[in-house]
């Protein structure tokens, strides 16, 4: 059981700055969205601190290119989730984006267990905790500041 929890947490805080919404003075008033710009930024400070947590973990050459491989299968499902959004003549569904970028982290979640074993896998997700708190912690731990900030920062949801 605390295995999926931690698992459904990871997947949780990975999708977080993909459609984080932002609150307060950076972002306007609560339940508005995020620029693009906003959330390609979180995106890209998780995927930071992915890589940062990633080296930590002294892979082997195997399991780093398996990773690498992995990471770009990933992004390219995203990239064609949000093409496939921005090309209806209507506006996206959040909810079904949101839901669909859920599928695609517990997917990679899943994948990248497989590569890295149980052992190591515990101590990735560990790590990602503990790297996510400090960059909130070092934006201040406002709600909407930091990696994967918006309404989940501090008030949890």
């Amino acid at each position: 059981m605390r295995k999926i929890t931690a698992l459904t947490v990871a997947a949780l805080l990975l999708s977080v700055p993909v459609f984080a919404q932002t609150a307060g003075p950076r972002g306007g008033t609560q339940g508005q969205a995020q620029s693009p710009q906003t959330a390609q930024h979180r995106f890209a400070g998780m995927a930071a601190i992915e890589k940062k947590v990633l080296s930590e973990l002294n892979l082997t050459k195997d399991q780093t290119a398996k990773v690498k491989a992995l990471d770009k299968e990933r992004a390219e499902k995203i990239k064609a989730l949000r093409a496939t959004a921005k090309a209806g003549t209507t506006k996206p569904d959040r909810q079904a984006m949101r839901a669909e970028i859920q599928k695609i982290q517990k997917w990679y979640q899943d994948e990248l267990k497989g590569i890295l074993g149980s052992q190591k896998y515990t101590e990735y997700q560990e790590k990602m905790k503990a790297e996510i708190a400090k960059a909130r912690q070092n934006a201040g731990g406002k709600a909407g500041a930091g990696i994967g900030g918006g309404q989940h920062g501090k008030n949890g949801g």
